[in-house]
């Protein structure tokens, strides 16, 4: 005879009253009843051969398990402190194409990225879910259990429901009217909202922050300065220096000292085309007079600048407004750089330029003109007040009155001249301040007396920015705002305002007649000046255009005064921005002649000065010496073959950003890439890092507890609770739904059932009013460590 089974055991039996012994047939097989069987030896039998579960621990006190269970989830904190990296570094991915600008392969990678989201977003739900469901068992096991409105809703909350609901409401409520206030109930009914909260923000926050976007992107600097070490292989150090214009291009008072030298009073020596007069043949030909707004393109290929004009504002036609690009950042931006050596061919690319003010400045000139006959001598100033307002507030004592002509030309040439004449003269000159007036005087043509005409100059420096675009053929742009300067409207304090909003005009330039008088120059090809003969060539082409007596529709002139006076304004506005534009040009470069033209650079309190050398690469400076570089690259072959350094340092002028202009020209590539630019990626992390910090606070308090729960893990683990538990009294007539409001805030919570027949414990769920001991059951809470039927 073989032992008895133990599931036939007679003490097994009593246990497990539920066991089906119907599944053997014991009447053919006989047993030895002699052999004990162990209680654990039945369990073991019993887990072989039936459905029913061996004992289990519920609540574990491990911190190793405790870690275990932290990096798991700590895995989607990981990821999206990783993914947050690339948004705060600004990463860039891609160009939209291959290097021949084919978008091959780009949809696909895009679906990759989308995939990647949308798998982070379920780690980040998994991670809330455990979180919930760790407070929420360790409420169940606690003293004061939880009410059973918020057991429902953090179960809905663990499987990607919403928690708020109409139990969810009774347990707040119940929570908050009992005294004293259940703290925890609420803390934890906080937390499900905020976790709620996180989880339906997270697809859409990991997709922003995920997902690369169309942009401009950083690159680098246009110009960079390489080190040359012992080996001679060039190091690339330009994040180390920065790259001065040594003048002030943009001064404040505009005066001799701003010219590039005395040169400039005679044209005939302007060799380099630096002074102030030099665009004049490329003004000339841009001149139009029949359009009332002008946005033109000038200079010739590669350097090109945008010029923009207006008729001054309202309908007059006595006044001009001019803005143009700076020359000197023009030019650099023009040189043709071979961008292959960026990696971005075959991708649209920029190069922007800024100074030290961050932005560009370009001059905007206004000019305001006043024509008489040249026999009308004395010329009020009454007309300007509005331009002199500045200099009247700056000195009390200055009045305008009027002004002689004879002082600048006798009655003679004022009678009995035959060519154009050009005068600057300032006004106030015996205050701080001065106000520039140029008077312009055309002789008598069949139909027109001679006429001297008057026009104020006021100008500023105006922010704003220049860069070169690859699709545009290395032109240059700016972006002029049109309606700064040509306002029609003033506010109670005569303000100009557009649509309600007020500007405030930036401080104005003070131009002196040392300067002014530059653009006069004298001119060996003519008795006349080379303002004087560009006002003389202007009037002709104007003629030309738009004859002072067109009924043209075109033509918004009525009068020949009206018209001199319109071409006046027109011609005198673009020389004066032009020249304005082209301080310091001294300072460009010429694409031809790199060699000859010397950059700036500092570091710290050290300055080098030297030639551009010209790799194929493009213009870089080069710090190192002629033989080191021509060893290199057997470049630079007109210089001498020795050890002469190809910057030559020297300590760093104290005020060297007051007399100096600092420039930058970073380089832009358009394509793909990661930003923390926009307010739907800084929302996207601050959902991002609420969900990083909830999980590391989380993380922390259950590493120093080492307390882990394993009961009730799971819906289908509560449901077999619930069955292994007494029906609760309280909750009598709700086995189709719960209506009433008390029942939702019954008191819940996990306690240990003693069977006193068996002398084992399992657990049981518990619904009532208020959750005591009861000795019938003797109901306690679990013990960490024991095991549970």
């Amino acid at each position: 005879m073989s032992a008895k089974p133990a599931f036939l055991d007679p003490r097994y039996q009593t246990i497990h009253q539920n066991f089906p012994t119907e599944q053997l047939d014991s009447s053919e097989q006989q047993w030895d009843d002699s052999e004990p069987t162990n209680v654990e030896e039945l369990d073991r039998e019993l887990a072989q051969q039936s459905s029913t579960e061996l004992e289990k621990i519920a609540i574990r006190q491990n911190r190793v398990a405790a870690l275990l269970r932290v990096c798991a989830l700590l895995v989607p904190v990981g990821l999206s402190l990783g993914v947050l990296q690339l948004s705060w570094r600004q990463l860039y991915w891609r160009g939209q194409g291959d290097s021949t600008g084919n978008p091959k392969g780009i949809n696909e990678d895009l679906a990759i990225f989308q995939i990647a989201s949308k798998a982070h977003e379920v780690l980040i739900v998994l991670s809330l879910s455990d979180l919930i469901l760790h407070y929420l068992r360790q409420q169940l096991v606690s003293s004061q259990g939880l009410p059973f409105g918020l057991l429902t809703s953090a179960y809905q909350v663990a499987l990607g429901s919403q928690p708020v609901s109409i139990g969810f409401f009774y347990a707040v409520k119940s929570s908050l009217r009992l005294r004293p206030i259940k703290w925890q109930s609420i803390g934890l009914a906080l937390l499900l909202l905020l976790t709620t909260a996180i989880g339906l923000a997270a697809g859409p926050a990991s997709a922003i922050v995920l997902i690369p976007r169309l942009n401009w992107w950083s690159f680098q600097d246009l110009f960079t300065v390489y080190n040359s070490p012992n080996d001679y292989g060039f190091r690339r150090v330009a994040a180390l220096f920065t790259m001065y214009i040594p003048k002030q291009l943009f001064p404040s008072v505009v005066d001799a000292s701003s010219l590039p030298g005395s040169y400039c009073l005679d044209a005939d020596l302007d060799v380099n085309a630096s002074c102030p007069f030099a665009g004049y043949s490329d003004l000339l030909s841009i001149f139009n007079f029949t359009a009332q707004t002008e946005n033109i393109t000038i200079d010739s290929p590669p350097l090109s600048r945008i010029m923009a004009t207006d008729n001054g504002g309202g309908d007059v036609s006595d006044s001009a407004n001019t803005w143009t690009s700076n020359y000197v950042l023009a030019n650099y931006l023009s040189l043709g750089w071979n961008l292959a050596m960026y990696g971005i061919e075959g991708n649209p690319f920029t190069v922007e330029s800024k100074t030290s003010r961050d932005s560009v400045m370009t001059p905007v000139v206004q000019i305001f003109c006043d024509l008489e006959s040249a026999t009308t001598y004395n010329r009020s100033l009454a007309a300007f007040e509005s331009v002199f307002e500045n200099n009247l507030e700056a000195d009390s004592t200055a009045s305008l009155g009027s002004f002689d002509v004879r002082r600048i030309w006798n009655e003679s040439l004022l009678v009995n001249a035959n060519e154009t004449m050009v005068e600057f003269e300032e006004m106030f000159q015996n205050t701080s301040t001065s106000g520039l007036v140029a008077f312009i005087y055309t002789p008598s043509n069949p139909g027109n007396d001679a006429n001297v005409t008057m026009c104020t100059i006021s100008a500023s420096w105006d922010a704003n920015k220049m860069w070169m675009i690859s699709t545009g053929s290395q032109s240059v742009d700016s972006n002029f705002t049109w309606d700064k300067y040509t306002t029609r409207e003033v506010d109670a304090e005569n303000r100009p305002t557009i649509a309600g909003k007020v500007y405030s005009k930036p401080p104005p330039i003070e131009i002196r007649k040392g300067w002014a008088d530059v653009l006069n120059a004298a001119n060996s090809t003519s008795n006349m000046t080379v303002l004087a003969q560009l006002f003389q060539n202007g009037l002709a082409k104007a003629n030309e255009e738009a004859p002072p007596f067109s009924n043209s529709s075109t033509q918004y002139l009525s009068s020949p005064s009206g018209y001199f006076a319109l071409a006046h304004s027109r011609i005198l506005s673009k020389v004066i921005a032009d020249g304005l534009a082209r301080i310091g040009s001294e300072y460009r470069v010429n694409p031809l002649l790199l060699d000859d033209r010397n950059i700036l650079v500092c570091r710290n309190n050290w300055c080098s000065s030297g030639p551009f050398v010209d790799p194929p690469t493009g213009p870089q400076v080069l710090n190192g010496t002629v033989k080191q570089w021509r060893d290199y690259s057997d470049d630079l072959d007109t210089r001498p073959y020795d050890d002469t350094q190809l910057l030559q340092s020297f300590a760093r002028p104290a005020n060297a950003d007051d007399i100096w202009t600092m420039v930058s020209f970073p380089v832009k590539r358009y394509g793909y890439g990661w930003s923390f630019d926009t307010v739907t990626v800084k929302v996207a992390t601050a959902v991002l890092m609420l969900h990083v910090l909830v999980i590391i606070v989380h993380s922390c308090v259950f590493l120093s507890k080492g307390r882990s729960y394993a009961y009730a893990s799971s819906l289908g683990e509560l449901i077999a609770l619930a069955l292994n538990s007494k029906p609760p009294a309280a909750l009598k007539s709700t086995s189709v739904a719960i209506s009433r409001g008390a029942s939702w805030a019954r008191s819940t919570a996990v306690r240990e059932l003693s069977m006193k027949e068996t002398g084992r414990d399992c657990l049981e769920l518990v619904i009532n009013e208020g959750i005591e001991e009861d000795g019938e059951l003797h109901r306690r809470r679990p013990t960490a460590g024991k095991r549970y039927q």
